[in-house]
């Protein structure tokens, strides 16, 4: 079986870097390091699944959500959001509004490889 392709949309070259790393032996993994450059990959060729990063310049995860949800392409790809920032229920509220019918799951960022891995594996079920 194929593995699955997976994008990272993260502007913190380290992190983007690093994830790429522990996803490699498990995915297909391309990266972009702004909202605009995911967009613009998901349209071309979208992925099996996005991880992404809520913090970025330019556009922020939240935005990239929302705009990736009103394409054809992106409208029900699974959707990890892998990041340090603390999520309350304000933000919690519009991730889930943006997401529409396209799974979401969120998680931590905290240098564990297995909390990514567990979240990927929940969207892609496998």
């Amino acid at each position: 079986m194929a593995q699955a392709r997976v994008l990272l949309i993260e502007d913190d070259p380290t992190w983007l870097s690093l994830m790429g790393d522990w996803l490699r032996p498990h995915y297909r993994v391309s990266s972009a390091a702004s909202g605009a450059a995911g967009l613009k990959q998901i349209a071309a060729q979208p992925p099996d699944a996005v991880v992404l990063d809520l913090h970025m310049a330019g556009m922020d995860g939240a935005q990239v959500l929302e705009r990736m949800r009103k394409t054809p392409a992106g409208s029900r790809i699974p959707v990890v959001v892998f990041s340090s920032a603390t999520v309350d229920a304000g933000l919690r509220r519009r991730l889930t509004a943006a997401s529409g019918p396209g799974p979401l799951v969120m998680a931590a960022k905290g240098g564990k490889l297995e909390t990514l891995l567990s979240a990927l594996r929940s969207v892609l079920k496998g």
